[in-house]
């Protein structure tokens, strides 16, 4: 079941964003969404689906929020890098 609130912002706040009022909303909600897949609460899954979008138009969403698209730790990209480099070879 959806819920519905309700969100009271200053025009100056509103113009810092500069997203269109007609799409404050779907903003708002984007943003809701990308911070919790930051925080790994969502999956990519779960947010294009929640937010309706492509995997495509999710990852430029991921872009705009500056939300990594890849969670590695150093040492699973050293891995990653050298396993590459090794099937390259």
């Amino acid at each position: 079941m959806d819920k519905r609130f309700e969100v009271t912002l200053s025009e100056e706040l509103l113009a810092e964003f500069g997203w269109p009022e007609s799409e404050v909303s779907d903003r708002v909600r984007e943003a809701l969404v990308m911070e919790l897949v930051r925080l790994g609460r969502l999956s990519e899954a779960q947010a294009a689906k929640i937010l309706s979008l492509s995997r495509w138009e999710l990852l430029e969403a991921m872009g705009r929020y500056q939300v990594p698209a890849v969670r590695l730790s150093p040492e699973e990209l050293r891995q990653e890098l050298a396993k590459e480099i090794r099937q390259g070879a």
